[in-house]
Formats: structure tokens, sequence, C-alpha cells
């Protein structure tokens, strides 16, 4: 059996001599996207939870906010979200149960990840978003209270 390797040079050198060059540059955009991040999160951390009665995991450092909901399924609160203007995640089986093989394997089996229950209990979502894109999200929800 025969491997080829392509290795992507020339991108990768990029990085490379920008990295090296500017790594100032580069540790500033961290820290502004991790700052954001960490607004993004209280402010959706905190909507969410008072406005669906779920409970806020706050994550020592990540892209995502996960939350604890008491929904019958996650599918369940994944609509619950919808109807409020929002799109969150839920926490179980592959989402190609639902797209590619039956709702009927989708609605009896959790969302994300073979194996897992159709309710593992926690839904999710991104924080690294602008400011003004979390702000409007925050305001949707608060438009359509129950």
């Amino acid at each position: 059996m025969t491997f080829h390797f392509v290795v992507h040079f020339k991108p990768q050198n990029a990085l490379g001599v920008y990295l090296r060059d500017h790594l100032d540059d580069y540790v500033a955009h961290i820290e502004k996207s991790n700052s954001m991040m960490q607004a993004n999160l209280e402010k959706l951390g905190k909507t969410m939870s008072e406005e669906f009665g779920w409970t806020f995991l706050r994550p020592q450092g990540s892209m995502y906010a996960m939350f604890r909901h008491k929904e019958s399924s996650d599918l369940n609160a994944v609509l619950a979200a919808l109807k409020r203007g929002v799109g969150v995640a839920g926490g179980g089986k592959n989402i190609g149960c639902f797209l590619f093989r039956s709702l009927d394997c989708f609605l009896k089996s959790g969302m994300f990840f073979e194996g897992t229950p159709a309710n593992t209990g926690f839904v999710r979502i991104h924080v690294g978003l602008q400011e003004d894109r979390v702000d409007n999200v925050v305001q949707k929800i608060l438009s359509t209270k129950k």
C-alpha cells in the first residue's frame, strides 16, 4: 500500500512568518477574542437562564456555553429556543440521524452522538459572535416572552 501526503507548505510558511514577526498582533487578537466571548457568556448566560429556566454551566474557557434544561428531550429544548427566535444545539446523537436516516430515528435517540439518550438534559450555544449580534439575540428572546 502506498500513502501520499500533501503538505501545503506556502500557507504554513506564511503563518510561521506572521507569528515570528507579529506575535504581539496575534496575542492581542486572542485577548480581544477572549474578552468578547466572556462578555457574550455573561449576557447570554443570564438571559437564557432567566428566560428559559435553564441552568447556566459556566465554562473556564470555551467558545460555547452549556445549559442544563428540564425539557422532556433535547429536541424539545431546541424547539423551545427556536420558538423564542434563537438556535441552540442539543447534547445528544448525530444530527445525521435526522438528516440522512429518518425522523423516527432522530426522535427516539439523542441529537449528536451515537449511543446517547434522546434527553441528555443539556443544550449549548456558540458565543463567538460580535457584540451587536449577541445583543440582537438577547432582544429577540426578551421580545418573545412566553
